[in-house]
């Protein structure tokens, strides 16, 4: 735990076994209930509510719910995310919360949680006690980033959550410490400070309740993937990951030999891209480079392990998934160097500071070079799996499981 300061409703003692539940854990899935992207934190999403449905809580009832623009939340049935159904909140129950019911903001419902604040703080003020997952504030800190209508949004959110969150559950300690100096910032000094506290994500995409399908060219790319050892990046297209700074690297890589690796990039169209985003398309098929706009979990865990390893050019990240999740798969990484990505770095993570073009690419030979002298048994594997980080959110929230 990073700090901790005011006051926090500490849910009850978890009731005797065999005690029919008393008490609600009311999980907020508003955003990917309605569409699941399939991005990183739709992926933490699945995974911590996987891991929190696979526990047996002893007096404690786990009720998905969810919000939209015209209704209040609602509670959804406990396979809705699994079942795939379309988001329909005809004869949904509203959700009622009182004394020792836990509200936990796990996805990040920017909207909805302004749009419907009078429900939260009901909870709030009938005696719940409410606890958000912040992912990072990217969109404050580095606007240029971000579409103005995704910063507005965002500072919206966020000012709701420190007007009404008992509890803040960051990512890393790097977002903690970041979360922190926002909300002590001076216009804030009268207002109680919130709880905040850490959770270490998990990487092993096998149990993050994966989506599924191979596509029909999969075995294509990864024989081109076989032709020379392949490089795999991770991320939606948007300026925050430094697609623009790789694709140039490699170009460099490229003119100077018929032998340099490939780049394999998985990813969605993102925001502020468009030209990268041509650029790409030009290159992709054309020999040394390819974009895969679309892929499931499943497709990705396969392309991760046929990679030779895993580029991490981000110039931000309130957590790194793609880092993690290469480690899971025991792939080497070469990452930019940052305080969130130092935080779950081990010994098969290099750092690279430099991302001018022949810089990068200087790293990325270099970096390669050693990562297919290495023995796979010698690679060290994620230390981090979902199972832990839903004992330890568990924890966060004062409850204790066992795994059914």
């Amino acid at each position: 735990m990073i700090g901790q300061a005011g006051v926090v409703q500490e849910p009850a003692a978890p009731a005797p076994a065999g005690v029919a539940a008393t008490r609600q854990l009311l999980v907020d899935v508003s955003v990917v209930a309605a569409h699941d992207a399939g991005t990183g934190i739709q992926r933490v999403v699945r995974a911590v509510l996987a891991e929190l449905q696979r526990m047996r809580l002893d007096g404690i009832a786990v009720r998905l719910v969810a919000a939209s623009a015209e209704h209040g939340y609602r509670v959804l049935n406990d396979d809705f995310l699994s079942a795939g159904q379309p988001l329909s909140f005809d004869g949904r129950p509203e959700v009622v919360a009182g004394p020792g019911d836990i509200f936990l903001g796990l996805d990040l419902s920017a909207v909805m949680l302004r749009r419907h604040e009078p429900q939260l703080a009901a909870w709030r003020a009938a005696g719940a006690s409410i606890h958000v997952v912040v992912y990072d504030l990217l969109p404050i800190l580095h606007p240029r980033w971000f579409r103005w209508r995704t910063r507005r949004n965002f500072r919206r959110w966020l000012a709701v959550v420190e007007r009404n969150a008992h509890h803040v559950i960051c990512i890393s300690r790097s977002v903690a410490r970041d979360f922190q100096r926002w909300n002590e910032r001076l216009r804030l000094r009268r207002r109680p400070k919130v709880r905040v506290s850490t959770l270490t994500l998990g990487g092993d995409i096998e149990a993050s309740t994966p989506s599924k399908g191979i596509p029909a060219d999969a075995e294509d790319v990864l024989a081109w993937m076989r032709r020379r050892p392949t490089v795999l990046m991770v991320g939606t297209i948007e300026p925050r990951k430094a697609y623009d700074r790789a694709v140039a690297a490699f170009q460099c890589l490229w003119r100077g030999s018929d032998a340099a690796p490939q780049l394999l990039v998985v990813g969605r169209p993102g925001w502020k891209t468009e030209r990268l985003q041509r650029r790409m398309l030009e290159l992709s098929g054309g020999g040394d480079f390819l974009w895969l706009s679309d892929a499931s979990d499943e497709y990705l865990n396969i392309l991760y392990q046929a990679a030779a390893g895993v580029l991490f050019a981000t110039r931000r990240e309130g957590f790194g998934l793609p880092l993690v999740e290469a480690l899971a798969s025991r792939r080497r990484v070469l990452a930019r160097d940052h305080d969130a990505l130092r935080e779950i770095a081990t010994s098969a993570v290099t750092f690279f500071k430099d991302d001018s073009p022949a810089a990068l690419a200087d790293a990325v030979e270099q970096w390669l070079e050693a990562a297919l002298s290495t023995d796979e048994g010698e690679q060290e594997q994620s230390p981090r799996l979902w199972a832990q980080t839903g004992r330890d959110l568990l924890a966060l929230l004062g409850l204790s499981a066992d795994h059914s």
